[in-house]
């Protein structure tokens, strides 16, 4: 289904505008409003783990961490945070539109799953209006890229990424 409208409540608009204009370190799951394909009985529960999952990405985009895994139960965020919001931040508030993705999980609903939602939020009106310099060439299930030469790769372990060569994995 394709969202027809996006909403960001008034106090997500203004921990956005706080987080852009650089007044508190800046977390990638406050993209959270700009996605509005979520259920909403699912309700963010922020806590200790969601935290430390947004601070050891921003680490990885620092270069203060060059292999980072990630092991919570079901239900914490891992894939919204690592496949959806991580990128968007990196191309957007970042400035990194270059870096490449390559995503895996066992099976590619998943991934495929997960780079509809990111193209999903880097096309949203928000978005390009908050990022006008990300401009989306492809999006695809399979394939999101930008005319920066960045893009991001959804794969399975049983399909193919021979010969990508991805700045994250």
């Amino acid at each position: 289904r394709m969202p027809t409208e996006h909403v960001i409540s008034p106090a997500l608009r203004r921990l956005l505008l706080k987080v852009l204009l650089g007044s508190q370190p800046p977390p990638a799951v406050l993209f959270l409003g700009l996605l509005p394909d979520l259920p909403p009985e699912n309700a963010l529960v922020e806590g200790w783990a969601l935290y430390a999952i947004c601070l050891h990405l921003e680490a990885v985009t620092f270069g203060e961490i060059n292999r980072l895994l990630i092991t919570v139960p079901p239900g914490f965020m891992k894939s919204l945070c690592t496949d959806v919001f991580w990128p968007a931040w990196e191309w957007g508030p970042m400035e990194m539109p270059h870096i490449r993705y390559v995503t895996f999980s066992y099976s590619s609903s998943n991934t495929e799953r997960d780079n509809q939602r990111f193209g999903d939020l880097i096309t949203s009106a928000e978005f390009k209006a908050m990022y006008p310099a990300v401009q989306v060439r492809q999006n695809g299930v399979g394939m999101v890229s930008n005319y920066k030469h960045g893009w991001k790769l959804a794969s399975s372990v049983t399909g193919s990424a021979t010969g990508k060569r991805g700045n994250r994995a």
